[in-house]
């Protein structure tokens, strides 16, 4: 005696499989069109140019900086806003043994919803990383 039904002779076990692999491609399609976006950079990147004097948020969230690299003028004030459910510092990679305490900064943790603002006047590039999550790093460009 066969298992098969009237529905195209499909059991019930295969319509199982059938729906499975139906879901796993609906949960794969925004990976496969964000997903280059997205590790290539292109939902990180600045657009368009800045002024003098401008400012730039950064934002804390998913335990990364978004986006994770700026580049900003002369003058330019960057704030970070931490948005995730736990506190994160925005510290600059030479902070504490850096003789030019001038290019160097540490937020102290941020609570969540709270800010920390820095002018750059100074061109160069500044890594910088959270003190509570070593591996969130970030960088910000000054030209």
């Amino acid at each position: 005696m066969s298992k098969r039904t009237r529905d195209g002779g499909m059991t019930w076990r295969q319509r199982a499989q059938a729906r499975s692999h139906v879901a796993r491609l609906w949960l794969a399609l925004p990976v496969a069109i964000l997903g280059p976006a997205l590790w290539a950079g292109g939902c990180n990147r600045q657009r368009g140019a800045l002024a003098r004097g401008s400012t730039v948020e950064v934002q804390m969230v998913g335990l990364r900086f978004v986006p994770s690299a700026v580049t900003i003028p002369p003058g330019t004030t960057v704030v970070w806003v931490n948005r995730d459910n736990t506190a994160h510092t925005s510290t600059s990679d030479g902070w504490r043994k850096s003789k030019n305490q001038a290019d160097e900064w540490n937020s102290f943790p941020l609570s969540p919803g709270q800010t920390f603002a820095r002018q750059f006047d100074t061109r160069g590039t500044f890594p910088y990383y959270c003190m509570v999550h070593p591996y969130m790093q970030g960088v910000v460009t000054v030209q």
